[in-house]
């Protein structure tokens, strides 16, 4: 046999296997009961009120928010 028969024979078998058994370990990984305090937090980032990375006041501020709303109001 040649290389590319042991590969192909490795592949179809303990290839395979291995595989399918990283696959459920990282399922299991995912689903363990001490991932949901780490899974909450991590969901709630887009929803924490956090300061804007711009000034209060628009006019000084470089960002121009205020002449981008009076863009979309008409």
């Amino acid at each position: 046999m040649n290389t590319y028969s042991y590969l192909r024979a490795f592949a179809d078998s303990w290839f395979l296997i291995g595989m399918f058994g990283f696959f459920i370990a990282v399922v299991l990984w995912v689903y363990l009961p001490p991932r949901r305090d780490a899974d909450a937090k991590i969901a709630g980032i887009p929803l924490r009120n956090e300061t804007p990375s711009c000034s209060e006041d628009c006019a000084s501020c470089g960002c121009k928010f205020e002449s981008r709303e009076e863009s979309f109001d008409g």
